[in-house]
């Protein structure tokens, strides 16, 4: 590993605190920006372990899906997602995107199995 790598310090840091869910947040949001999605992925998935419910972390994956084209595991996730937060517009905007990368899925799709109403947002 080279010394001058950003992450370097951050890995040090999960070290002394590798349950610590912001920590590991940054070090997952520097993993993508280093395009190292593999060590991303599994922060993201020890986030998700340590907090069922965190939102950015199952979005993180979401992205991490879609970057490295495994665009129906990305769709999965932002279903989920989406089914338990409909306000979410990162997620919409996500699978918008993962739709039309898929081509088949669409958003109304998601709407009407989610029985999500527009109206009540």
């Amino acid at each position: 590993m080279e010394n001058n790598n950003p992450l370097n310090g951050l890995r040090e840091a999960l070290k002394y605190s590798p349950d610590n869910v912001p920590l590991l947040e940054l070090f997952a949001k520097a993993c993508c920006d280093q395009w190292a999605f593999k060590e991303a992925e599994e922060a993201y998935s020890k986030i998700l372990s340590l907090s069922p419910d965190h939102v950015q972390a199952g979005l993180g994956l979401a992205q991490i899906f879609y970057q490295t084209g495994a665009t129906s595991q990305a769709a999965v996730r932002l279903e989920s997602i989406l089914k338990q937060h409909p306000q979410c517009a990162q997620g919409w905007l996500l699978l918008a995107k993962v739709s039309i990368t898929e081509g088949n899925r669409g958003i109304n799709g998601v709407v009407s199995h989610n029985k999500i109403n527009f109206n009540s947002l």
